[in-house]
């Protein structure tokens, strides 16, 4: 999966990076997806450097938008902040594809009136956050004390949807609207199991449309 995402990573840029960096727990230390990645890149002839989240907060990672940022979520957020990007909003569940959710999805205004819920026998809900971009890993808990929620604020909102048990899954890669690539995700289950790519072919059709219009306006 994470050369399948270099790859793409690359094809969507044209020209190959000037270089490829990694986002590490300490400068030189990978873990295994970050190895593969540098590992291809360095096979490709592209130069390889690793950070820290830390040392790119704080700007100590010079950038060009010739390179390739790769890594966390986080680590990639300081690196578009430091080229004078922003990410876009974050909308995991676009208004226009909840047909295909198939489930249901809704938000809280605190993560406080979720938990006292199921702390007095409601059911048990997948939970994320509705702002930022990984406060916490969405998961299905069990306590409303779960070790998961600690340093987390209450009262921040969040999404709230009925619990899905994934056969399988699957990433798709686009590219201005166009599917690149499908591919099963690290640990994603049965492969025999795979999505119904009409079905994928409309949602990205109604998404994109939406794109394209959001642009006009």
């Amino acid at each position: 999966m994470s050369m399948d995402l270099l790859n793409f990573a690359i094809e969507s840029m044209q020209t190959l990076p000037t270089k490829l960096i990694v986002s590490a727990k300490m400068p030189g230390q990978l873990d295994h997806e970050q190895r593969l990645m540098a590992d291809y890149a360095a096979g490709l002839g592209i130069a390889v450097e690793t950070a820290s989240e830390k040392m790119m907060e704080r700007g100590k990672v010079p950038l060009s938008h010739d390179m390739l940022v790769m890594g966390t979520v986080p680590f990639v957020h300081h690196a578009l902040r430091l080229l004078g990007a922003q990410l876009p909003q974050h909308t995991p569940y676009p208004e226009v594809l909840k047909p295909w959710l198939y489930r249901k999805v809704w938000q809280e205004k605190s993560l406080r009136r979720v938990l006292d819920r199921l702390q007095n026998g409601g059911p048990r809900l997948f939970i994320k956050p509705v702002s930022g971009w990984k406060r916490f890993t969405g998961f299905v808990p069990d306590f409303a004390d779960d070790y998961r929620f600690n340093g987390v604020s209450k009262s921040m909102p969040v999404w709230v949807s009925e619990p899905v048990t994934f056969v399988s899954e699957w990433r798709v890669y686009v590219l201005h609207g166009e599917i690149q690539d499908i591919k099963l995700c690290d640990h994603g289950g049965d492969a025999q199991v795979t999505p119904d790519l009409n079905e994928i072919g409309k949602a990205l059709q109604l998404y994109w449309m939406r794109i394209l219009h959001q642009v006009v306006l």
